[in-house]
């Protein structure tokens, strides 16, 4: 070879070092390696983006923490999460809430995609005017929140709350549609049935109903204040029925829960405590107290084992074994304190069981 052509490919070498120096000193995203979970969030039929979503990414096995990002101008969202198994749940005004329930595997070796489409609310605009009435006489400071159980997701959705002036009247902002308005107030609650396609004000009288009610103490009598949760659980309810899981009203140690006659399970937790589960009758005899056992710790396993021929070489194992009202992050209705319940519910079909093909859903 020729001094000329020496020299070309000594120069030509010594660019490709400083080129290849240079792009090991660029972070890998530059280079375009770094692998993330992610997907586009659109309207459901003509896909158009949803701007400005919350996400959530939530880790099926609840190994690690939930995390939280909003979608950009083309609707798509982006997370570069530990290894695990994941889901995406997106909240938005003016659109009901959506939700993945099939767990993808992510472990950095591939970018993952998982998408979900959103269905907006009903349109146009209405007000609703609601009034709240207790023995003839107007109810201010009463709760009033309007459900549409009719609705694309195919489950009851929470899509507007006021709160009663002194005349003991509220506007909802709805459109033309069925919905469940329930009013509160301190000892009632009353569910009416109201379609707002041919009206705009409504009454509710508020009237005594099924209730159960009661105090949350330890096997020593002492009252119980802290992560008091209360459900009662009706698997047989539709899954769009606003009376299949009924959260309590809670404060301190005393719980309330207002449904209809029938019968449900009732699971009571405290932090700290295993929950209680029992089935009871509404109407029911009151108060309903209630005493929770401590809760023994959740124990930890942790295994190494080392290369036969390379104590460098090592592998670890760390199990995890949960008390049966753990809940983790991510699986709803969140604080039910019922694991398997939470599995059936969020990953699974919602009949109260839980199947070999939901425990596979929830298994790494």
């Amino acid at each position: 070879m020729n001094p000329r052509g020496q020299r070309a490919i000594r120069v030509l070498a010594g660019a490709l070092v400083i080129l290849l120096a240079a792009m090991a000193l660029l972070p890998l995203s530059a280079l375009g390696a770094t692998n993330q979970v992610t997907g586009a969030v659109t309207t459901c039929g003509p896909q158009t983006p949803v701007t400005g979503a919350a996400v959530t990414l939530v880790d099926a096995n609840g190994i690690n923490a939930p995390l939280t990002t909003t979608t950009n101008g083309a609707g798509v969202y982006a997370f570069t999460p530990p290894t695990g198994s994941y889901t995406i749940s997106t909240t938005r005004s003016g659109y009901y809430d959506a939700s993945t329930s099939t767990p993808m595997r992510f472990d950095g070796s591939r970018t993952v995609t998982i998408s979900v489409c959103m269905n907006r609310y009903g349109s146009p605009s209405k007000v609703l005017v609601v009034r709240v009435l207790n023995a003839g006489s107007p109810v201010a400071g009463a709760s009033v929140a309007a459900f549409n159980v009719s609705n694309p997701t195919g489950k009851s959705q929470l899509v507007a709350t006021n709160t009663t002036n002194a005349s003991g009247s509220a506007n909802l902002t709805l459109w033309p549609a069925p919905f469940v308005i329930r009013a509160v107030a301190p000892d009632f609650q009353t569910d009416q049935a109201v379609d707002v396609s041919s009206m705009s004000t409504t009454t509710i009288n508020l009237v005594a109903g099924p209730r159960i009610f009661g105090q949350v103490r330890d096997t020593d009598g002492n009252f119980l204040g802290s992560g008091v949760v209360a459900w009662l659980y009706n698997p047989g309810a539709p899954a769009s029925s606003l009376y299949r899981l009924i959260p309590a009203a809670v404060s301190a140690s005393f719980y309330d829960i207002h449904a209809p006659a029938g019968t449900y399970t009732l699971i009571v937790d405290a932090d700290g405590h295993l929950s209680h589960q029992e089935q009871v009758p509404l109407p029911t005899t009151n108060p309903h107290d209630v005493n929770l056992t401590a809760a023994p710790p959740e124990l930890y396993r942790t295994k190494v084992a080392y290369g036969g021929n390379d104590w460098s070489n090592l592998t670890v194992w760390r199990n995890l074994t949960l008390n049966p009202d753990s809940t983790l992050p991510g699986l709803s209705p969140a604080n039910l304190r019922n694991l398997r319940l939470q599995i059936d519910a969020t990953l699974g079909n919602g009949d109260g069981t839980l199947s070999a093909g939901e425990i596979a859903l929830f298994q790494p």
